[in-house]
């Protein structure tokens, strides 16, 4: 064990004896941690944000819901259907086949 031990310890000395021979390069390395970092964080208030809007649209709708049922009346009413059609009056739409 103490083999990879060792073995990952050159590894970092030796990134960070690179890193610090060029500044630039460590530079990008760190503005690109703070660049996620931050995405990540703007992306997390986006999504808190957006979910309280919804939850303000969906408390306003049930609000609209709850107006419209008080709106109806709650005894049940029949609604009259219209009378068929008799029998010996000609099609309203005319013959079956007269558009073609």
């Amino acid at each position: 064990m103490s083999g990879a031990v060792e073995e990952g310890a050159k590894v970092a000395t030796g990134v960070v004896n690179a890193l610090s021979n060029q500044p630039l390069t460590l530079s990008l390395v760190v503005f690109n941690c703070l660049f996620i970092g931050m995405v990540a964080w703007s992306s997390y208030e986006n999504r808190q944000t957006n979910t309280a809007l919804i939850e303000k649209f969906l408390e306003q709708q049930n609000k609209a819901m709850d107006m419209l049922y008080k709106c109806v009346p709650q005894e049940k009413a029949e609604i009259p259907l219209p009378r068929e059609r008799p029998a010996d009056l000609d099609n309203p739409n005319g013959k079956i086949g007269d558009h073609i």
